[in-house]
């Protein structure tokens, strides 16, 4: 059988040389005189001296020529035949050897004018002189470790830039000049994409070797964009005109696609970012043993472009092949697809594609990470200074615990210095008859209430008190008035009682109790994390300004939103009581649930004092002070209606017209309300401030690869 096979190749090959033999015979006598060799060299030789003024590189016109021979034949055929009797019919005396040179030059005339005159053979004499890329091969090898090796290899025409005037006449359009290599090539290659959630992603890219014309190159590789740029050759080294092979070996990872049902390498061949025309791409991918193709695609064009100019051909199982069909235009690409059987080659671990997106995404990263750092903290040190002691009972209390003043209560029972504890204090001097409170409303449309404070005729009597009790100077205070309006007295009174209070009352910190003090702010603890919040801010204004989809911008606005909110709620929770405080806070609340209770027979058991209007004045300045002065007054209603009535009740910490008033309920609360907001506004300065593709869904450009280049 073998022999039967092997008979008949060669029955097969002699039958195709005869036929060959047959083209290149024109008339009996030059076949006496020339093999079928020597003619088919003479018709190549004669092509090329047709086209020698074009300067058309060797290993170009070998590649044109072979495409043309046989056509080329039988299109000078005639012309030939014509020529060589002519030279038969003229030479019959004429030596040997000056019939030969007339038949050479006969053949070399003839074959000048069909390659020169006729349209089929007008790749041969059009040469584009610009520089551009006349091939684009690459080779990749996908290891199972996911790891891609890509060997590139370049031939690149270096010409003087410019189309000559028989290109244009053949070729007719817009002249183009491109004469960028002057010392080289330049190679692009993106590592930085957009992931289909908007987060960046990063791939590995590294250069292993890099050859020009088979010998080893200098090359140097740069950030560049969203990738690196890999510039072949040497600044001080340029390029003469003519054909020149790069070769560009590299390897780079999480290029592949993991599906459930296929692995697929979706790849940018040459890339859409090339500045020259490429006559050529075509691309071989090759995968681990085992692997079996089943699905492939290609796709050429500018980015976006679903055209299929190009074709791929399954080699084997594991190896497949893709070529353009026509040449590529500057900034188009050859892209390809092929999908393999899952299982073949090991998908990223969770921690590597974690690893790869914090630090693609390092500003989010930094964002979440401050966040989480200062939240963690911040439950550290709640943890450790800012848990109160254990509550105790409640039970009521018929007086403020241990003698403490309204506004040490309202401090206390705060754990923060507010407006109504100034009010409290003030209330308080006025019901011991060390101030009288006078309040008139004043205004033509918007009626408001102004507060004048003025000397009581038992001032001097309780002047010790005011200056033990709150540090103040009463002359100081007469005949200021509250209106809403700043008053420098006012606020200097406020703060000396804010000082005093904390100085007699909060402690450092509730774990280090340098002095006395029933409850600590804490503020180092969660303080400082509003500063770390505002670095985290600023690192998000950068993640929300580069963003490309909602994603980044939603986790961002998210992440500084919780974190902002766990920094306020751990800046009001990290105050804590001492073992002290807590027990007079104890006292406080039970103090407080007698002021705020309506239902009094609830304590007729636990013998609570008799309701009179001395009490009511006496303790008014606590229920201010804890904001449950709405309560307390509701409480004395039925006692004190009447004498409100018969206007034979003037309040000692109020005077002024109370006939406006329908209830001592409302005349209480409208009073303590407005004093604690007129305090607050008139001690206060003002501000200068004002308020895949494999399964043909792809496109070219598309996938892993890519960049581009140019010369330099």
């Amino acid at each position: 059988m073998k022999l039967k096979l092997l008979a008949l190749s060669c029955s097969l090959l002699l039958a195709v040389s005869s036929v060959r033999a047959q083209e290149l015979v024109f008339t009996t006598a030059s076949a006496k005189i020339f093999t079928h060799e020597e003619l088919g060299g003479l018709i190549k030789q004669a092509t090329h001296n047709a086209i020698g003024d074009l300067k058309i590189p060797a290993p170009v016109f070998e590649a044109n020529y072979k495409k043309y021979e046989r056509h080329l034949w039988r299109e000078a055929r005639p012309a030939i035949v014509q020529a060589f009797k002519w030279v038969e019919s003229t030479s019959s005396a004429s030596s040997r050897e000056k019939t030969i040179g007339l038949y050479k030059q006969q053949l070399f005339r003839a074959v000048r004018d069909v390659v020169l005159g006729n349209p089929a053979f007008k790749n041969l004499v059009a040469f584009d002189q610009t520089d551009r890329i006349l091939s684009f091969t690459n080779k990749m090898k996908v290891q199972r470790d996911g790891w891609i090796i890509v060997n590139e290899t370049i031939t690149i025409y270096n010409g003087n830039g410019n189309q000559s005037d028989r290109y244009l006449q053949t070729y007719p359009g817009p002249s183009r000049v491109n004469n960028d290599i002057q010392r080289g090539l330049e190679r692009t290659f993106p590592t930085d994409y957009t992931n289909e959630h908007g987060l960046q992603t990063t791939v590995p890219f590294e250069v292993t070797g890099v050859t020009k014309n088979g010998q080893a190159e200098n090359y140097k590789v740069v950030k560049y964009g969203n990738g690196y740029l890999v510039r072949i050759g040497s600044a001080d080294v340029y390029l003469e005109d003519g054909l020149y092979e790069y070769e560009l070996t590299y390897k780079t990872k999480f290029q592949l696609i993991f599906k459930q049902n296929k692995t697929e390498l979706y790849w940018n061949v040459n890339g859409n970012g090339w500045i020259f025309t490429t006559d050529s791409v075509a691309s071989t991918i090759t995968f681990p043993a085992g692997a079996k193709i089943f699905e492939h695609a290609c796709y050429t064009g500018v980015e976006g472009s679903t055209t299929r100019n190009c074709f791929g051909k399954i080699e084997n199982d594991s190896t497949i092949s893709f070529s353009s069909t026509q040449p590529l235009n500057s900034y188009e690409g050859l892209t390809v697809a092929a999908a393999i059987q899952p299982g073949i080659i090991s998908a990223p671990s969770l921690a590597d594609m974690s690893y790869n997106l914090a630090a693609a995404n390092w500003q989010l990263t930094v964002v979440i990470f401050i966040v989480l750092i200062v939240f963690c903290i911040n439950l550290f040190n709640w943890i450790k200074f800012g848990r109160d002691p254990r509550q105790g009972a409640i039970y009521p209390q018929f007086e403020p615990p241990q003698q403490l003043s309204p506004a040490d209560a309202g401090f206390v029972y705060n754990q923060k210095y507010r407006p109504e504890q100034f009010s409290a204090a003030l209330v308080d001097l006025a019901v011991k008859n060390a101030i009288r409170i006078d309040v008139k409303k004043e205004g033509n449309f918007f009626k408001k209430n102004t507060y004048t404070f003025r000397k009581a005729k038992e001032a001097s009597q309780v002047k010790s008190f005011a200056k033990n009790t709150y540090e103040w100077n009463l002359e100081s205070l007469y005949g200021i008035n509250a209106n809403g309006t700043y008053n420098p007295t006012l606020e200097s009174l406020s703060d000396s009682l804010r000082k005093k209070l904390k100085a007699n009352l909060q402690a450092d910190s509730a774990g280090n109790q340098r002095r006395r003090g029933f409850f600590a702010l804490n503020e180092g603890a969660a303080s400082w994390g509003f500063g770390a919040w505002f670095i985290a801010f600023i690192f998000g204004i950068f993640v929300i300004a580069e963003a490309s989809t909602y994603v980044p911008v939603i986790t961002v606005v998210a992440v500084l939103f919780l974190g902002l909110v766990s920094q306020i709620v751990f800046r009001r929770i990290m105050p804590a009581y001492t073992k002290q405080g807590r027990k007079l806070m104890d006292d406080l609340m039970g103090f407080r649930m007698y002021l705020a209770t309506a239902e009094e027979n609830r304590f007729d058991k636990l013998n609570p004092p008799e309701k009179n209007l001395e009490l009511f004045e006496r303790f008014l300045p606590y229920a201010i002070a804890l904001n449950c002065q709405q309560a307390w007054s509701a409480k004395f209603e039925s006692i004190l209606k009447a004498a409100i009535a018969n206007k034979t009740y003037q309040p000692a910490y109020y005077s002024g017209d109370m006939s406006d008033n329908l209830s001592f309920t409302s005349l209480s609360e409208s009073f303590s309300s407005n004093l604690s907001s007129t305090i607050a506004s008139s001690s206060s300065a003002p501000s200068d401030s004002s308020s895949s593709g494999s399964d043909g869904g792809g496109s070219s450009g598309g996938g892993g690869g890519g960049g581009g280049g140019g010369g330099w």
